[in-house]
């Protein structure tokens, strides 16, 4: 196996300095080094490290090593068996999905940033035009300008919950999404729906149809504005 990682036949191997021959150049006093420490027993820990080597043809490939020290019977070191793995691919994969993952990471913090911008760019007509129906319904109006007026509002109102349930999809994923838990009405809930999509409907000539079981309670308890 370690023939076929450097592109060489067992001959070409036999007699020949190992870190002179597959070792880069500026790895090889590094290693011979760390080797010469190992056999002196002033290295710990090695039982695993990685190192570079390059094959017959140059190229350079990352071994990931497994090392058994040998000593004799006075407990004196005399060698070490070591078994070589090329990970070449392996890590270069991890690196890939590393960058990959920090590429995610940049592009979703970019889109956090934009849709903050951007509910804070909606919400604020939104509110102006909440804010003109609260005094347009102190006004002295007729029972259908009012009815109009608390629809208008309504809209705005749900609109305005929407864009916050869009910047809920980054509170999501950070774990931090808030659920109201709230009494609300669900006739309220079924009328709403019903003017926000009622007309729409009947322009395709379609109809709206609402039906509360019985067992329903009519006040209930939950985040009114995702239940919609």
């Amino acid at each position: 196996k370690g023939c076929s990682i450097l592109n060489v036949s067992k001959e070409e191997v036999l007699n020949k300095p190992c870190f002179d021959t597959f070792v880069p150049v500026e790895d090889r006093e590094r290693t011979k080094e760390g080797f010469h420490l190992l056999m002196k027993g002033e290295l710990v820990n090695v039982e695993e490290f990685e190192n570079h080597i390059i094959d017959i043809d140059g190229n350079r490939r990352l071994i990931k090593w497994n090392n058994t020290i040998l000593t004799n019977e006075s407990d004196e070191i005399v060698g070490s068996l070591s078994s070589g793995e090329d990970v070449t691919i392996l890590r270069q994969q991890q690196n890939e999905m590393v960058k990959a993952k920090e590429s995610a990471e940049k592009a979703n913090k970019a889109k956090n940033s934009f849709i903050a911008k951007m509910s804070h760019e909606l919400r604020t007509p939104l509110n102006g035009i909440i804010g003109f129906s609260q005094y347009m319904d102190m006004l002295n109006l007729n029972e259908e300008q009012k009815d109009s007026l608390k629809h208008i509002k309504k809209c705005g109102e749900n609109l305005l919950g929407l864009i916050e349930d869009i910047l809920d999809l980054a509170k999501v994923e950070s774990n931090k999404i808030d659920i109201k838990n709230e009494p609300f009405s669900i006739l309220d809930i079924v009328h709403d729906l019903e003017k926000l999509f009622g007309e729409p409907l009947a322009e395709k000539e379609l109809y709206f149809e609402k039906q509360i079981h019985s067992k329903v309670p009519l006040i209930l308890v939950g985040d009114a504005l995702r239940l919609k």
